[in-house]
């Protein structure tokens, strides 16, 4: 028999791995002002003032002053093909 607390448990792994497979996660739009360059990312990382992140070549890229924007996923994807 299935305890009410074991279903519950049950459900938030079922949810999470859901989210998982389906895709959750943040994109990003990062904007560097001086040369007015976008970059899309999944993870940015926020130093001293400065932004970091690793672009579309995998390299790791860090900028002063970058605007960061959330973005979906289908802006991302098309972001990351030009």
């Amino acid at each position: 028999m299935i305890t009410r607390r074991t279903a519950r448990a049950l459900s938030l792994v079922g949810l999470c791995s859901f989210c998982f497979v389906s895709g959750c996660g943040h994109y990003y739009r990062v904007t560097d002002p001086t040369t007015e360059k976008d970059y899309y990312t999944t993870k940015v990382e926020y130093e001293s003032g400065s932004v970091r992140f690793e672009d579309a070549s995998g390299k790791d890229v860090m900028l002063n002053n970058a605007e960061v924007q959330s973005v979906s996923k289908s802006e991302y994807k098309k972001g990351r093909r030009k």
